[in-house]
């Protein structure tokens, strides 16, 4: 909401929020058919799954790194 530039509802504009949770263009048009009134607990909650989901990916990576290394020869020379 603070990226929008909106402040509290000046000029009566208002924020709305597309709930998705696939991009796939039925769910899509599901979501822009029925906008919902943004809620700041569920928006936190969505950037700390994004920040979960984002150290697993890296943890899960190194792990492949260190665990494949040195059992396929090399593959980057193919």
């Amino acid at each position: 909401i603070d990226c929008t530039g909106i402040r509290d509802m000046e000029g009566g504009q208002r924020v709305f929020r597309a709930r998705f949770s696939s991009v796939t263009e039925k769910d899509i048009l599901r979501a822009m058919n029925n906008l919902v009134e943004p809620d700041k607990n569920e928006a936190l909650a969505v950037d700390a799954r994004q920040e979960i989901d984002l150290k697993v990916g890296v943890a899960f990576t190194r792990f492949q790194t260190r665990y494949f290394q040195g059992k396929y020869g090399n593959l980057d020379s193919s």
